[in-house]
């Protein structure tokens, strides 16, 4: 949709992102399940949180006397901040190429295609780095550790690797039940090749080689935790106009065992959140403005979004699970 006149105002375009959000992505993003979404109506702010201590107080005594009170916990509250950021990329529709292109195809849809892949990338290349994260979580005494065997060789022993891992989230105050491992797509493909995971499960026939429920669910049972999640977004790490070289934004070389968010509680202890300023827009805007001085509809995608990791304790970092 062409705009008339020599506005530079932007234009909500709600029929753009309804018919690209149509469109199946070739990825799929995990920064909003990693990090469970919260929707905030500022860029900064703050909530109130209980510290883990209140959950592990330790009574002397609960039974009531006769005539007496019961006894009293003082239960100790404090705050965390987040802050969001307005994010986002904008393209240039030029009027000589909408006269060659939007006859043969929406092309006006598929720029704001490409803006929202590059910009959902980016967001998960955040999250990425702030769950595997070394300063987080020290591969190091109760934190985390470097395996000894890789994943992907022979010796390879993720079940006995799960079960460290676990343990230290326990000790940590974590919930090993309902703990998730994530990590990323080449992670998960040795593991369905795995010798001690295939060792378990001879009379067992995966599916396929690939990430779908069912994989995921029997190799998570036979790791022990509650699901896996797998990163498998790829990213471009040559500069722009450079010859493409694409890695993968989760690292091979880490795997992520915690706690997530399960409610919308914004004091739940889990590893972290992303929030979304709803009142700016949310984190999924098409917009559209008109630059007259180059004759061209300028396209834009954007959001208002932080992700941050809030409590370091439902966490336990693996590295050099992969070689």
């Amino acid at each position: 949709m062409p705009i008339r006149g020599s506005t530079s105002q932007a234009l909500p375009r709600a029929d753009l992102m309804a018919c690209v959000k149509e469109r199946p992505l070739p990825f799929t993003p995990i920064y909003m399940t990693v990090f469970g979404r919260i929707d905030v109506p500022k860029n900064k702010g703050s909530f109130g949180t209980m510290p883990n201590s209140n959950w592990f107080e330790n009574p002397t005594l609960i039974n009531r006397a006769q005539g007496g009170a019961y006894n009293r916990i003082d239960g100790r509250t404090s705050e965390k901040s987040y802050v969001c950021y307005d994010n986002g990329l904008t393209a240039p529709y030029d009027d000589n190429a909408r006269s060659n292109y939007e006859d043969q195809f929406q092309y006006e849809a598929s720029i704001i295609e490409m803006l929202r892949r590059q910009v959902l990338t980016y967001r998960e290349a955040i999250a990425a780095t702030a769950l595997f994260n070394t300063t987080n979580w020290p591969l190091s005494g109760n934190t985390g550790k470097n395996v000894t065997n890789e994943w992907n060789t022979s010796s390879g022993i993720p079940v006995d690797d799960t079960a460290w891992a676990l343990g230290k989230l326990r000790d940590n105050g974590g919930d090993p039940s309902t703990a998730v491992a994530v990590m990323s797509w080449g992670n998960f493909m040795a593991l369905l090749n795995n010798a001690q995971l295939v060792g378990n499960s001879k009379y067992t026939q995966l599916p396929n080689q690939l990430v779908n429920d069912a994989n995921r669910a029997s190799i998570a049972a036979k790791l022990g935790v509650r699901d896996i999640i797998v990163g498998s977004v790829i990213k471009n790490t040559a500069t722009e106009g450079a010859t493409v070289s694409l890695s993968g934004v989760w690292s091979d070389e880490y795997c992520w065992f915690g706690n997530i968010a399960q409610t919308k509680a914004p004091d739940e202890f889990c590893v972290g959140r992303t929030y979304v300023n709803t009142a700016d827009g949310g984190d999924e805007v098409a917009e559209q403005y008109r630059f007259e001085d180059a004759r061209s509809d300028i396209y834009r995608f954007r959001g208002t979004t932080g992700t941050q990791v809030n409590y370091t304790a439902c966490g336990i970092l693996l590295g050099n699970v992969h070689t």
